[in-house]
């Protein structure tokens, strides 16, 4: 904090690229307001939400639009993010735009079910409702979770649009290519280096199939659904609204856009690399405790584990196996009375 406002002038005042500074500027100042301000009503919540999304996203797009990183290369196995000798590409900034929309219409879709989804215990009520007349009674509602999730998990139907940078590249790809042409393999990057790539590969696979999928199949689907007309309410709906995932919501913000902005101190000599590979393990380590802290109550292990399976299975399909999924967990939900 205390570099950036020494050096504010030339980090977001210069006339190069002003448009991703500006951008970058007011998102880094969102981020510090809602660590500030933790806990909200639930209307500015979702403002801030929305705006920290959509602020998120800009800054990304303005970044591969101003700066000519469009023909950058950087050698195999290095990445932008973390290597010493390598710079962010375009197609990095590109790719990270993707997850930043993700993180704007999960918010959204958290808080809408916060709001208009009716998630109570189930309760029997009538002794005499038959299992089946309770599925039938329950069929809209279902569709209703179905189509929710569907819309929250349709933009992976353009992943394929967005480029995509393997982890394992970092530590894999230049030693393979050495090995094909019979030379010694050569440390491309540092041995903390490649430790964190590979940290952030496995927090990456924790992110996509518990903090993601698994959450958002979660609160669609609980292990209990409601008895048809009830009015009691359970926890988990008010999960964007508490203490515990705003300071995750935070910290995952902040992680995403500070794998960038610290890389940018390092560059332009504000700091060193050995700081900035210390800040990102502070970062890393605390994002992940606050993603576990949020979600321990909420999340419903075994269709994160189905997700896992389902992915490492039938690669690149990842709407159709979470709608597998969520099937699968209505399914069990409806029959767990």
């Amino acid at each position: 904090a205390l570099t950036s406002l020494y050096n504010g002038r030339r980090l977001f005042l210069e006339p190069t690229g002003r448009s991703h500074r500006l951008a970058g500027l007011a998102h880094l100042l969102c981020i510090v307001a809602g660590a500030i301000f933790v806990v909200a009503p639930p209307y500015q919540c979702l403002v801030y939400d929305v705006c920290l999304g959509m602020l998120g996203t800009a800054a990304t797009l303005t970044a591969a639009r101003a700066f000519p990183h469009k023909t950058l290369t950087n050698a195999p196995g290095q990445s932008g993010t973390l290597s010493e000798h390598a710079y962010v590409t375009q197609g990095e900034m590109i790719e990270h735009s993707f997850y930043q929309l993700l993180n704007l219409i999960q918010a959204v879709y958290l808080h809408s079910v916060t709001w208009l989804v009716d998630m109570p215990e189930l309760q029997h009520r009538n002794d005499d409702i038959s299992i089946p007349s309770m599925a039938r009674l329950s069929l809209w509602p279902m569709l209703m979770r179905l189509a929710a999730v569907w819309m929250v998990t349709a933009p992976w139907l353009f992943r394929h649009r967005f480029p995509v940078n393997s982890f394992s590249a970092n530590w894999i790809a230049k030693n393979e290519k050495e090995k094909k042409e019979g030379k010694t393999p050569t440390k491309t990057n540092s041995w903390l280096e490649t430790k964190l790539y590979q940290i952030k590969k496995w927090q990456y696979v924790f992110y996509k199939h518990t903090i993601l999928h698994g959450l958002n199949v979660s609160i669609a689907f609980p292990a209990v659904l409601p008895a048809p007309g009830s009015t009691q309410q359970t926890s988990d709906i008010r999960l964007p609204l508490s203490s515990s995932w705003r300071i995750f919501w935070v910290c995952l913000n902040a992680s995403y856009v500070m794998e960038f902005y610290l890389q940018s101190l390092v560059k332009r000599r504000f700091i060193s690399q050995r700081s900035m590979l210390g800040l990102q393990r502070v970062l890393m380590a605390a994002s992940s405790l606050s993603a576990v802290l949020a979600v321990k109550d909420v999340v419903r292990p075994e269709l994160c584990i189905i997700s896992v399976v389902m992915n490492f299975t039938n690669r690149g399909h990842d709407v159709t196996n979470i709608m597998f999924v969520a099937i699968l967990a209505g399914i069990l939900s409806v029959v767990v009375i």
